[in-house]
């Protein structure tokens, strides 16, 4: 068997290996570990502050698709996900500048 066609001995640790640098291209790719840790840490603020708004904003915008900003407010109101998300892009908005969500009246609920 030659050189290029020898598989490693260990499949896992080469997979690891493989995983690994993807991860630390791509993170290199998005801005590098400080950006990725910023942008989470706003997220999730954003999004806390978009839970403690739910009951409001489920009154104001029922069965609505709801783009919320980082300055917890609306930014963009829609009836459909599609509209929405054409609307994100027409002001060059991404998933990291809102929390996206449908104001339903009537969720359902699913035991698993």
């Amino acid at each position: 068997m030659s050189n290029a066609t020898k598989l490693p001995t260990n499949l896992d640790e080469s997979m690891q290996t493989t995983n690994e640098n993807a991860a630390e291209r791509l993170i290199e790719e998005w801005g590098g570990v400080d950006w990725v840790i910023t942008t989470l840490h706003d997220y999730e603020t954003m999004a806390g502050n978009f839970v403690e708004a739910y009951p409001v904003l489920l009154e104001q915008y029922p069965d609505q698709w709801i783009a919320w900003g980082k300055e917890s407010e609306v930014i963009l109101v829609s009836d459909s996900q599609d509209d929405l998300i054409r609307a994100m892009q027409d002001k060059c908005l991404t998933a990291n500048d809102v929390v996206i969500e449908y104001m339903d009246t009537d969720p359902k609920v699913f035991i698993l």
